[in-house]
């Protein structure tokens, strides 16, 4: 079953001098949001409390088919992937981070002036292998696609 995981603390930046947009997806000992759904459209979800436990980034590893999208939208909307060789993962300390490195398409262009005036409203992370225990997710496994928001 695919889970959508959202966290309102995204933190996401652009730098100019690496031409990079850098985001938290997830962060360990937070608050988050956690929906059963059946695909990116987040319009018929019913998100409910969720924490993240300590470890539980713990086993996730790189994804040759990780992407990200924006705003739900899988059908051009991709930001960066690991095939694509712009996106980086970093998993660090109890924080997923991810790195897209900017190129010349205009979906990049559009998304690097979104980030620089603050139009950014959520993360969501896609999951098809969650362990779940009293409301705390305990493993995140496999992460199939991350959707920044505008909405």
């Amino acid at each position: 079953m695919l889970r959508t995981i959202k966290q309102s603390d995204h933190n996401i930046k652009y730098n100019s001098a690496k031409n990079r947009i850098t985001f938290k997806a997830l962060t360990e000992g937070a608050s988050a949001e956690m929906s059963d759904t059946k695909g990116a459209d987040t319009t018929h979800q019913s998100f409910k409390a969720v924490e993240i436990s300590k470890g539980a980034l713990d086993d996730i590893k790189d994804n040759e088919k990780l992407c990200v999208i924006l705003d739900n939208d899988t059908e051009g909307n991709v930001l960066g992937s690991i095939s694509r060789g712009n996106l980086i993962v970093l998993n660090n300390k109890g924080i997923l981070g991810l790195a897209i490195t900017v190129d010349e398409r205009p979906i990049l262009k559009e998304f690097v002036k979104l980030v620089q005036q603050n139009k950014i409203k959520s993360v969501q992370v896609y999951s098809d292998a969650l362990t779940i225990h009293n409301n705390h997710i305990e493993k995140v496994n496999n992460i199939r696609a991350i959707s920044i928001n505008t909405k």
